[in-house]
């Protein structure tokens, strides 16, 4: 079974608090309550995300408005035990530090502060232990591509179709829902594939943080294998170029390895993206009600934080025309 998690960004939750005081007058809605903090997080087993903002009325849009000054976020065990502070990525999220990997068996929680604004505590999360990806298959093929003038083919590197599949073994059911996504390195840096503009960019962040609001989230049933299938672009426009036949020519090389990851939730992380989806969907009907509760485990604000489960495997890209090749773990 499929469904879609049809959130414009994972920050759309962040609406004043649930069950306010709303105006009568046609001219809109009036709310009584002060800005407090939201924050939308998660603990994975390769670091900690915290999306952290003021709190917007519905209707709002004023993304200008959101970014609080002078937060601090602390993240803490079990124990009460103060064990990292998240460091500011962005004028919006706060990400553990490098080298930083929380530890099976512990649970954490957040503690997020600033000035002006009640401190928060989030729920307590412990990580999630699943299983990984467990068999990767690249095929590689050299096609014969139709070009007039051999040494064009020759010197944009023989283009190549290149095949990969990945599987987890998911036999006890463990799993239940996941996405996917592929990064690339090319000379030690990290890059995505758009595949809208069909070109390789730059990717800034650390492997660990996934927009966990956007795209599809599959919802197993039963599905005792799971598996995806990934076609790879052979080629990165570098910003060189290169001259032949009177024409300028960008010079292309091959991309070094392919990253794959899979991403699980916990179930009441998705539980409460599910709400959020459908709060979504609800408030552009006249009638809806559009102060409804939200799920959230954070006092004195508003939001979730839950427990995400990554996978990661790396392989090498062969510089080689065909073949095949099979990685187990």
């Amino acid at each position: 079974m499929k469904k879609r998690l049809n959130i414009v960004s994972f920050f759309i939750l962040l609406v004043l608090s649930s069950c306010q005081e709303m105006s009568t007058e046609i001219v809109g809605v009036e709310t009584t309550s002060e800005p407090e903090i939201g924050v939308i997080g998660y603990v994975s087993n390769r670091g900690v995300v915290a999306h952290v903002q003021k709190t917007q009325p519905p209707v709002s849009d004023n993304d200008a408005e959101k970014a609080i000054d002078d937060v601090s976020a602390g993240l803490y065990n079990q124990d009460d035990e103060l064990l990292t502070t998240l460091q500011k990525h962005d004028a919006l999220n706060y990400l553990s530090p490098d080298g930083f990997k929380p530890q099976y068996g512990e649970a954490y929680y957040l503690k997020i502060s600033a000035p002006g604004f009640e401190t928060i505590t989030t729920g307590m999360q412990e990580l999630l232990d699943l299983p990984g990806i467990s068999k990767i298959e690249m095929e590689i093929e050299s096609p014969n591509y139709l070009v007039e003038d051999s040494a064009l083919y020759n010197l944009f590197g023989n283009p190549r179709r290149i095949k990969v599949d990945y599987y987890i073994d998911n036999s006890n059911n463990e799993i239940t829902n996941y996405d996917d996504r592929r990064l690339y390195h090319y000379k030690g840096e990290l890059y995505n594939y758009d595949q809208i503009k069909r070109k390789y960019t730059r990717f800034y962040e650390p492997l660990f943080f996934v927009n966990i609001g956007m795209g599809a989230s599959a919802f197993l049933e039963e599905k005792p294998m799971i598996s995806g299938f990934i076609r790879v672009k052979d080629h990165i426009y570098t910003d060189e170029t290169i001259s032949y036949e009177g024409e300028t020519y960008q010079v292309i090389d091959r991309i070094d390895s392919l990253i794959i990851q899979t991403i699980h939730y916990s179930d009441d992380f998705v539980t409460f993206f599910d709400a959020v989806d459908d709060y979504m969907e609800k408030r552009y009907e006249p009638v809806s009600m559009v102060a409804e509760k939200m799920p959230s485990n954070v006092s004195n604000g508003v939001g979730f934080f839950g427990s995400v489960y990554i996978s990661q495997r790396e392989v090498a890209i062969p510089d080689v025309k065909e073949g095949y090749f099979e990685y187990e773990y």
